[in-house]
């Protein structure tokens, strides 16, 4: 299991991935952060396993949800046929997925603005948002 890290500042604007980026978010709506014996671990019920350890302090400031974005860690693995050194984040009481590209924490609060923008489009028209990766 690998141990996650603190999200690393915004190092000034980043730019928005080109439509041909392999760039790509989702939420993972069946990833829970859970207390283990000596800190946390994000554990994704469809795998059935932990993807990764939490220092406590990094859950525990991700559960108040002081800051809009925290980077919970990373995990190496496939997500709908894509594999990839995936980054673990969490925001608003969401756990989130992105691909390794996705750089910090501005950039991640771009993308899932965008994915639930494309969400609430899509429940508009009475269909579900449910993306595959590139």
């Amino acid at each position: 299991m690998s141990v996650c890290e603190r999200a690393p500042a915004a190092r000034g604007p980043s730019t928005t991935p080109s439509l041909s980026s392999p760039t790509f978010i989702t939420a993972l709506s069946d990833a829970y952060l859970v207390p283990r014996a000596d800190r946390y671990a994000v554990f994704w019920r469809t795998a059935g396993r932990d993807l990764c350890g939490v220092e406590s302090a990094i859950a525990e400031e991700a559960l108040r949800g002081d800051d809009e974005v925290v980077r919970l860690g990373s995990w190496s693995g496939t997500i709908r046929g894509r594999h990839d050194q995936w980054t673990l984040w969490w925001s608003r009481g969401v756990p989130w997925v992105a691909t390794s590209d996705v750089a910090d924490g501005d950039e991640t609060l771009r993308l899932i603005e965008r994915w639930r923008a494309e969400a609430a489009h899509a429940e508009a028209r009475g269909q579900r948002w449910d993306p595959a990766p590139p």
